[in-house]
Parts: structure tokens; sequence; C-alpha cells
């Protein structure tokens, strides 16, 4: 079985390499956004579940259960819809045909995995109508749906844009490069152009509204952001998304598993990221931090519903 197989390697991995430290020199004193003002009705489309070893996302040798999830984020804003990281597209089953083999492991196949565009149907939404796609990274798993999301805007940091330009291979650092070329001409780089905030050394108001704030995650990928969303209550949603793959990550702090750990881009930096983001969660308990792919952090996010 796949999940054995998995489950093996990384226990492996884990004996051999060992824990490692997440550097804890960052004092969180830079100020947050105001709080004043309400933001726009925030919720989950969730597209998969799965139940994992807490090890294999986790610097932990834990064989506890973590409940796996990979969902996109969408704000109703009056001017149009976002969606932030569109995971899986109507292609899901043919796109993970060129994963290599090695890696679908971790991939897994199309079984269990739900199109975005049919999650927004059954919320009564229309995919056509997604006027913003932001994405944390470019990751195959957070850029599925760009192809269906065909009016949608696609937002990144500047340096993942310039980083995807360098891949040739069709799957190339954890990227499938067709499922960037279907939204060739909608990119939109951010220029993280603003000023220091929740300890990070800049930022961007995407909207200048302040109900979206881009900040620099930077690790994972070179060029990996979170979004802080403010939702109508006023309250702040900061998704990180595989800044960790546990929310465990930040609150220890603890890196990913040791074989989770082979897709970050640079180890070191990662660990810079998470202890910022662990000062963070310490400094201001009222935000809410979600890992992309932890069940447990979209608690208190309503799923999409029709109703």
């Amino acid at each position: 079985m796949t999940f054995v197989r998995l489950a093996v390697t990384a226990v492996t991995l884990s004996l051999v390499t060992g824990c490692v430290s997440v550097p804890l020199a960052f004092d969180g004193a830079t100020p947050a956004p105001s709080a004043e003002g309400a933001g726009f009705p925030l919720c989950v489309l969730t597209q998969e579940r799965v139940d994992r070893f807490t090890l294999s996302g986790l610097d932990r040798f834990s064989f506890a259960n973590w409940k796996e999830v990979i969902a996109s984020v969408a704000m109703k804003r009056p001017d149009g819809l976002l969606v932030v990281d569109p995971a899986f597209g109507r292609t899901i089953r043919a796109d993970l045909t060129h994963v290599p083999a090695l890696l679908r492991v971790v991939t897994g196949d199309a079984t269990g995995k739900t199109p975005l565009a049919v999650k927004l149907l059954e919320a009564g939404l229309d995919a056509g109508a997604v006027k913003w796609a932001l994405l944390t990274h470019a990751h195959w798993d957070h850029t599925g749906a760009l192809g269906d999301l065909k009016a949608a805007q696609v937002l990144l940091s500047r340096a993942e844009y310039e980083w995807t330009r360098g891949f040739h291979e069709a799957f190339d650092h954890g990227a499938l490069t067709h499922q960037l070329a279907r939204a060739e001409g909608r990119f939109a780089p951010l220029e993280l152009d603003g000023p220091p905030l929740y300890g990070f050394d800049a930022s961007k108001d995407v909207f200048g509204d302040g109900s979206v704030i881009a900040l620099p995650l930077p690790g994972h990928t070179p060029g990996h952001l979170g979004y802080v969303l403010r939702d109508e209550k006023g309250v702040r949603w900061l998704l990180l998304g595989d800044a960790a793959w546990l929310l465990r990550g930040v609150e220890e702090p603890a890196h990913k598993g040791a074989f989770a750990r082979m897709l970050d881009s640079d180890g070191a930096a990662t660990g810079v990221t998470l202890g910022k983001l662990h000062a963070l969660l310490q400094a201001h308990p009222e935000l809410h931090l979600v890992p992309a792919h932890d069940a447990r952090g979209y608690r208190g996010l309503p799923e999409c519903s029709a109703r």
C-alpha cells in the first residue's frame, strides 16, 4: 500500500536525520494592521480529506492521526469572487500522470479528489465568476484549477513568478508546468512594497482596503506568500500555504517531517519563517493561523454552501 510505503520512508528518514531545530531569535515587535473595519464573508472549499500519520507532516516521531486536507478559501467580495490556492482542476486525473511515479506516493491518485469547479457549483458559485485567484505558491496542489478559472487574474509574488519562469520539466520543483501555462497572460505578480507587519519585513495591501494583506513566508518556495484575510466580523485569518503542514508546526515550533522537508526549497529560510510565525502566534492570539493542509486550522471557517 502506498500509505505504508510513505510511512516507512518517513520513519527511516526521521531516524536518520533526527529533529531539526527552528531558530527563535525573533521578538515579534513590528506592528499589526489597524484593528478597525470589517472585511467580507469567507468560506472553505474542501477538495480532499486524508488520514495520515503525524510524522509524515511534522518533525516528531508520532503515529498519531493527522487530518490532512487540500482546500481553497473563497472570499465573497462585492466587486467579485476571490479564491486562494485553487487546488484541483477538472483535469486532475490527467494532471497526475505527469507526476513521477515515486512522488505519487505523496500525491495519491485522483480518487477522493473533487475539482474546485464542482465544489463551487455545489456551493451555488460559478467558476467563471471568479475574478481573482491568489496563490501562496506555485506547487501542483495549489494551482490545479487555474485552467477552470478562465476569467481570473492570477496573483502571486514577483519572486515566485520569476522562479517559475525557469521551469522546463513537466513536473519541476513541485509544480506542474502545464497547469501554470493554462493561466499564461493572466499573471499579475505582486510587489511587496508595503510596510513591515506582524514581524515580517514587508507587506502588500492587495486591494487597498485592508481586507487582503500579503506577507512574505519564504522557504518552502522562494516567493511563498501568506495572506491575511479579514472576514465580515473583522476577524483575521492568516493563510500559511505550506510554510507549515500542521498547525503544531507553528505552535511548537517544528519543521515538517523528514520526507516532507525534501519539498522545501530552502530549509534554513523555512525555519526562520516558522520562528516568526511562532512569535506571531504568541503576540497575536486573536489571529487565526491556517496551514493549507491541516483540517484543525480551518476550524471556525464555514464550508461554502448554497444555503
